[in-house]
């Protein structure tokens, strides 16, 4: 677990747990999908770490019009193959 004091979960701690692991892919999910989890995958591919977006996985405490923003901006942002949704990637690891 990793202390977040701010909207990206890219902190020092957890850019170097990142690094350290060679960790190429976040799968990202949880709540503020128009805060935290935008910030996340945008810092993450800045990064060349690639982020998918677990889209039913998300909620924004600003509603379905913030979380829709929010995934319409990430779609424009990441591509449209970042956000998917649980089936999908549950699909893709087994």
């Amino acid at each position: 677990m990793f202390d977040k004091p701010y909207y990206s979960a890219f902190t020092e701690e957890f850019s170097s747990f990142i690094l350290i692991n060679q960790i190429s892919k976040i799968y990202l999910c949880g709540v503020e999908t128009d805060s935290c989890i935008f910030q996340t995958a945008i810092d993450s591919f800045e990064r060349g770490i690639e982020p998918v977006v677990i889209e039913d996985a998300c909620f924004s405490d600003g509603g379905q019009i913030a979380h829709d923003a929010a995934i319409f901006l990430l779609k424009r942002n990441i591509g449209k193959n970042q956000i998917q949704m649980t089936d999908e990637v549950i699909k893709k690891m087994s």
